[in-house]
């Protein structure tokens, strides 16, 4: 799942995440460890593992930060039932989520 949201500034990464999280229309589990933070120059973001005993999701937070021009905050959401989640599924979910490169 990708949702994407046009913002008029660069937003705080902690404050979308959080909203994110606490919204109830995603029913996003509860965190399994710890946030990991990346920058990726233009593009920076949180990741995270949530799980509950029917599905694990690895959720990528992403947001621009344009000095000039529209900036965009991403979801990018994958979500495996827990019973299929292992090392190799988590790997493949990291390469395509490395991949992840917004034309902005």
């Amino acid at each position: 799942m990708l949702l994407a949201f046009k913002v008029n500034e660069v937003k705080n990464l902690g404050d979308f995440v959080y909203t994110l999280e606490k919204d109830l229309t995603l029913n996003i589990p509860k965190i399994d460890g710890d946030y990991k933070d990346f920058d990726l120059g233009n593009l920076d973001g949180r990741s995270a593992k949530y799980s509950d005993t029917e599905f694990t999701e690895l959720i990528y937070y992403y947001r621009s930060k344009l000095t000039e021009g529209q900036n965009y905050t991403y979801l990018l959401r994958f979500i495996t039932p827990t019973s299929n989640f292992n090392s190799s599924v988590e790997d493949e979910i990291k390469i395509l989520s490395a991949n992840f490169k917004p034309d902005y």
